[in-house]
């Protein structure tokens, strides 16, 4: 759930080198959603998003990733081919939520499901 409040930084890390590779990442601030290549999509306050990140790792890997993002009562919108952030990310070893606001924020996480695809 989002709130005017929030302020959340999503990332997915490959720790396996220093520095650590940063692979899919997306900003959550001042009520909208920021990704790659300066897509933005505003997000409603006080109401749950839906976000579905897919991206591929090790032999799977491409450098790029996809999103969709599904709003209360909206069509979805997808998001593909974003690039990682890191040209050597390669495997998810760490899979981070955080905020690096310097006020009170929140934000609620509800039903998150990390694995293959189903099929896969």
């Amino acid at each position: 759930m989002v709130s005017e409040t929030t302020y959340l930084r999503h990332e997915w890390r490959d720790w396996r080198s220093t520095p650590f590779t940063t692979g899919p990442s997306l900003t959550v601030s001042g009520g909208r959603l920021t990704l790659p290549g300066n897509n933005v999509v505003a997000l409603p306050s006080r109401a749950w998003v839906r976000l579905e990140i897919t991206a591929g790792v090790g032999t799977e890997g491409t450098g790029a990733w996809d999103i969709e993002v599904t709003l209360p009562g909206k069509d979805h919108r997808v998001f593909r081919g974003l690039p990682v952030q890191d040209a050597g990310f390669e495997a998810l070893t760490w899979l981070g939520f955080s905020s690096p606001a310097d006020y009170e924020t929140r934000f609620h996480l509800d039903n998150l499901v990390l694995g293959p695809e189903p099929g896969t």
